[in-house]
């Protein structure tokens, strides 16, 4: 990705994603480039805080102020989270009913979790978003991230997979201040100092506005 300023003009290149986290997927007659199973995708977000990239593996995150200079790198110790057999396996159930329309697709899926194709760890990070007092929203990478891709290949609508969505929230200063879970399947469209609006989509896709209002510690 690449920041630019108004008239167009590139000024600073951000986080970059390689191929080996990228495959080749067929949607019908048509074939196209997306992400890889458990592969890394490159997150952003733009708020008071400045400019924040990630490519999710691991918990690292670039802070850029808005001419690109890098101005902190957020890290949160902890193990990657591996890859495990059972995480394939629940792979491959969720997506099979999207690979069932033929040989081909069954030979399809069976190479997009070949295991030396395959990371070896999942990624850390999903997505970013900024509070409107400059903390960072970090919301961790979960198993509807993996296969949202290829669910959207059917007419039906996806399930509801994930009891929750945990999100870190780290001040200005990088401190971690804690995890907050919200439920699954909602979006976050705007962050304020102690509420968050967003939009939930409920098992047949029905969306709701809904507010939360944020219970914050004691200082």
């Amino acid at each position: 990705g690449a920041l630019l300023n108004l008239d167009g003009g590139v000024v600073a290149i951000l986080d970059t994603v390689g191929w080996t986290d990228r495959t080749w997927i067929r949607f019908g007659q048509a074939v196209g480039a997306g992400p890889a199973p458990f592969g890394r995708t490159g997150s952003g977000a733009v708020g008071p805080g400045g400019v924040a990239t990630t490519v999710g593996d691991p918990f690292e995150i670039d802070i850029r102020d808005t001419l690109g200079v890098l101005r902190r790198i957020v890290r949160v110790q902890g193990p990657e989270p591996p890859l495990t057999e059972a995480d394939l396996e629940r792979f491959r159930e969720i997506v099979m009913p999207s690979f069932e329309r033929g040989p081909d697709d069954a030979r399809l899926l069976d190479r997009l979790l070949a295991r030396d194709a395959l990371p070896a760890t999942k990624p850390a990070i999903a997505a970013l978003r900024f509070d409107a007092t400059g903390n960072l929203w970090v919301r961790a990478y979960d198993m509807s991230d993996a296969t949202e891709q290829f669910e959207a290949r059917t007419d039906r609508a996806a399930p509801i997979r994930e009891p929750n969505r945990r999100w870190s929230v780290i001040d200005p200063d990088g401190r971690l201040l804690g995890d907050i879970p919200l439920p699954a399947r909602f979006d976050i469209h705007e962050l304020g100092d102690d509420w968050l609006l967003g939009v939930w989509r409920d098992s047949l896709d029905v969306e709701h506005v809904q507010l939360y209002r944020l219970r914050k510690p004691a200082a």
